[in-house]
């Protein structure tokens, strides 16, 4: 591969692993934020487990039916919080590629300047 594709697959990775860290730092700030925390944090993937652990023990909702129903809930849950974990080791794992990719980036330009070349 040349410099140049050398240095456009480094400047890619660079604008992925910033965009990661970007979603990540978002999810941070969120985090942060007491109304979401006591919503969405709290209320929905804390105490909404819980409740429809209860609720499907209920005999009411013993029907076939309703059982689907709140494993569908349940799941739902479940794929958010591994979204969001996702998320957070996306961004860790980009943070931690971000400095090695911008020093690549650093040689290659070092490399092509002492070839005469350009960039």
């Amino acid at each position: 591969m040349s410099n140049e594709g050398e240095v456009h697959q480094v400047e890619i990775s660079i604008e992925q692993a910033k965009s990661s860290i970007a979603l990540g730092d978002a999810l941070g700030r969120l985090g942060n934020n007491a109304d979401f925390k006591l919503v969405f944090l709290d209320n929905y993937l804390r105490e909404e487990p819980i409740r429809l652990t209860r609720l499907k023990a209920a005999p009411a909702m013993r029907g076939e039916e309703q059982q689907k129903a709140i494993i569908k809930s349940i799941d739902g849950i479940g794929e958010i919080i591994q979204h969001l974990g996702m998320v957070e080791a996306q961004a860790e794992m980009a943070r931690n590629a971000l400095e090695a990719d911008e020093a690549t980036l650093q040689e290659l330009y070092s490399e092509g300047i002492q070839q005469g070349g350009t960039i």
